[in-house]
């Protein structure tokens, strides 16, 4: 790439934010990210996206954040995190299996689990039904 290649992708980025790089949220690169994946981008380049605006932003906290800070009242703190950071997988990666069938996923969802995490082992030709999880149990428990 060349740094005018660079600089159009970084506009591009920029406007597809909407919002100065002192003010993207991780849900900004998040939705940028989305937008690009549903217009049919490949992984290549949503990942181009995400890694020239984490250069810029670098950029910006090494050598502008106290002018930004003075003029703006923002501390910099980069949007782009281990959630929506694009992962490289080469063209050499081993294949991966396709994703799994309706139906097979509907089977799936339907065959009881033990507490293991695989399936439950039947007992007199049925498989052991799990009762259902208690109310507090059943809406996942926020992160830590």
């Amino acid at each position: 790439m060349t740094v005018e290649n660079d600089i159009g992708l970084l506009e591009r980025t920029l406007t597809a934010l909407g919002r100065p790089a002192w003010e993207v949220t991780p849900e900004d690169i998040d939705r940028v990210v989305g937008d690009l994946a549903l217009a049919g981008r490949a992984a290549s380049t949503r990942r181009e996206y995400v890694q020239i605006f984490k250069g810029f932003h670098r950029f910006l906290q090494v050598r502008k954040a106290v002018e930004i800070e003075a003029g703006f009242g923002v501390r910099l703190v980069c949007p782009v995190d281990e959630f929506n950071a694009a992962r490289h997988v080469g063209d050499d990666s081993l294949a991966q299996l396709p994703p799994p069938t309706p139906e097979r996923v509907a089977g799936r969802l339907t065959q009881p689990v033990s507490v293991l995490g695989g399936p439950t082992a039947p007992r007199n030709g049925r498989p052991v039904q799990l009762p259902p999880a208690a109310a507090d149990t059943a809406s996942p428990s926020p992160m830590r």
